[in-house]
């Protein structure tokens, strides 16, 4: 009994640390963004998602923290109710933060060396249910 008890107390153990580490890597990271004081950018997203337009990658174009338009690869606008599914810089960190790891099946993150940024999101909610997963692609910050 005791062997089972160690590796149960291993394994909650290894549990906290990552949801700390993964903190404190979020923590950096967003600090690291904002003291950059970006307000005005444009950058490009990708939704990875089963939805309209999923998987193309788009020019964000963010005024005063506020997604003023989102354009296609053609450069045309996409429609309102279309641009209302990509997110600020601010906005993807905090969907992170309010992703609860363990409400998820999946949340993975990385984020830009320089800037800070999350370049890459992944969140599967559940591995039961298909096409439910969503993800964004951010690269190419430019203000």
């Amino acid at each position: 009994m005791k062997p089972a008890l160690f590796i149960v107390s291993l394994l909650l153990l290894l549990a906290c640390s990552k949801d700390e580490s993964t903190s404190a890597e979020l923590k950096a990271n967003s600090s690291r963004w904002a003291s950059k004081r970006l307000v005005n950018y444009t950058f490009t997203q990708r939704l990875n998602c089963f939805c309209i337009r999923g998987g193309e990658k788009m020019t964000v174009i963010v005024q005063n923290n506020q997604i003023v338009d989102v354009k296609d690869s053609t450069g045309a606008s996409l429609p309102a109710e279309l641009q209302k599914n990509y997110k600020t810089i601010d906005e993807l960190f905090q969907l992170i933060q309010t992703t609860d790891p363990k409400s998820v099946a999946v949340i993975n993150v990385t984020y830009d060396d320089v800037l800070g940024y999350p370049k890459s999101i992944y969140i599967d909610k559940s591995e039961q249910m298909a096409d439910e997963e969503i993800g964004y692609d951010s690269e190419n910050v430019s203000h």
